[in-house]
């Protein structure tokens, strides 16, 4: 499951100062049962078009009955912003 997206950056607004891009997706798997295991997770990053932008594979271990939240970040570091 997808927590939080990437988000573009945003230039400098009256009163705002300009903020970076932020080029990392959290996510969050949970497993049912007892057994622990090793999973390999592939994010596709995809831009306002519904293009893919990106694509990043991690492995990520999780125990029976956990829930674990963890980051993704885009390669690229450039979220298209259309």
């Amino acid at each position: 499951m997808v927590v939080d997206c990437v988000k573009p950056a945003q230039k400098k607004r009256k009163g705002r100062p300009a903020r970076a891009a932020d080029t990392t997706s959290t996510l969050r798997i949970t497993s049912h049962d007892a057994l622990a295991g090793t999973y390999e997770v592939t994010l596709e990053f995809k831009g306002v078009t519904g293009s893919a932008v990106d694509s990043v594979t991690t492995v990520v271990t999780v125990g029976g009955y956990e829930d674990k939240t963890f980051e993704v970040a885009m390669k690229t570091r450039r979220p298209s912003t259309g």
